[in-house]
């Protein structure tokens, strides 16, 4: 039996040997994983912004159009003006964040 102990010796080895790097596999992959998650939800916040600014140049324009007819104050122009211009910073901040969160993905897969 000592040829079958051995074996199971150098089994056991084999297998503590290549724990480390399993365990570094796992932990890649769910950084991976993580990475991409990230980077979806920031391009699905991204897609969200833009709509949002679509609508904002829509309800200035409209209040231009009323402030043009006389039934809209200059004030309602500027309100909508001012939403115009927050949505379009919202769009800004999230196109950089997703390619912030692009970046990291890049870096988890180990192009960076």
């Amino acid at each position: 039996m000592p040829v079958a102990s051995a074996t199971r010796r150098r089994t056991g080895r084999a297998v503590a040997a290549a724990f480390p790097y399993r365990l570094t596999l796992a932990r890649a992959r769910t950084e991976i994983a993580q990475a991409y998650l990230a980077a979806r939800g920031s391009l699905e916040e991204l897609k969200a912004r833009e709509k949002a600014v679509e609508m904002a140049r829509e309800a200035l324009r409209l209040a231009e159009l009323r402030y043009d007819a006389g039934i809209a104050t200059w004030v309602e122009v500027q309100s909508a003006s001012a939403a115009a211009l927050e949505a379009e910073a919202g769009r800004i901040q999230s196109a950089a964040n997703l390619l912030l969160r692009l970046m990291e993905l890049n870096h988890a897969v180990g192009n960076g």
